[in-house]
């Protein structure tokens, strides 16, 4: 994703292009593999019912997978639109995405294993604060953008 926007502002479309198309095969690459990892999990017998742990696990990676999908919609609409005549999209239009597909990647790094340790269980309360609020931050920060660029035209 860095690469063909990189390639955008060199303005070379094609090679962009290019890029943007890989980076959509490796996301709907990403999609099906996580899917037939949940059907092998479902299988074991590891559902959202079964533990705590399944009920949290289920829930970020379907929330990861949403992610996903809503990525690959805006990749696979910048990557129609990259080649028309009269497009809109600039690469500096296209950072605001790129900050969207990779800022939910600090949130899976956090520490939501309980131990029954006061560390883990701080831990886990800021971890939780943190997923609470990043949706709310990111949305209001696609308002700005949108208004801010409304404005400028």
């Amino acid at each position: 994703m860095a690469h063909s926007r990189a390639c955008f502002k060199n303005n070379e479309l094609a090679l962009g292009r290019r890029w943007l198309g890989i980076s959509i095969l490796l996301g709907a690459f990403f999609l099906v593999f996580q899917g037939y990892e949940w059907i092998q999990l479902l299988k074991f017998g590891f559902t959202l019912s079964s533990s705590v742990y399944g009920g949290l696990f289920y829930l970020l990676i379907g929330a990861h997978g949403f992610h996903v999908m809503g990525a690959l919609a805006i990749l696979i609409y910048v990557w129609y639109r990259i080649n028309t005549p009269g497009n809109p999209i600039t690469p500096e239009g296209l950072l605001p995405f790129q900050g969207i597909i990779h800022l939910p990647g600090t949130a899976f790094s956090c520490a939501v294993c309980f131990t029954g340790s006061e560390e883990s269980l701080q831990a886990y309360y800021l971890t939780t604060v943190f997923l609470t609020l990043l949706p709310v931050l990111m949305l209001a920060s696609i308002g700005y953008w949108i208004y801010r660029k409304h404005k400028e035209n």
